[in-house]
């Protein structure tokens, strides 16, 4: 099920603004560790083009009951893309 549009940046527990954690098409990659070489990585990324197609986060608030193990630890799966959407134009990491 896909919702409405929203913005990318909230309040986290801490009352800090940061980039949308969670399940999500497009938008900017939330990291949960803001390492340097992980931040140039991203940067370098978009720089060559490619946008974010879809980030998978740990199942939680309007996600549906999830039984057993989810293949991403507590981290989150960022999945990148560029046009023409070949099969050299996708990229991904795993940060966690």
């Amino acid at each position: 099920m896909l919702l409405e549009p929203t913005e990318d940046w909230v309040e986290d527990d801490d009352g800090q603004q940061v980039i949308r954690p969670e399940h999500k098409i497009g938008g900017r990659p939330h990291l949960v560790r803001e390492q340097p070489a992980l931040l140039a990585s991203v940067d370098d990324v978009r720089k060559k083009g490619y946008l974010l197609i879809a980030q998978f986060d740990f199942p939680s608030g309007e996600d549906a009951v999830v039984s057993g193990d989810w293949p991403f630890a507590d981290g989150i799966l960022t999945l990148f893309g560029r046009e023409p959407f070949g099969e050299r134009d996708w990229c991904w990491y795993w940060d966690f």
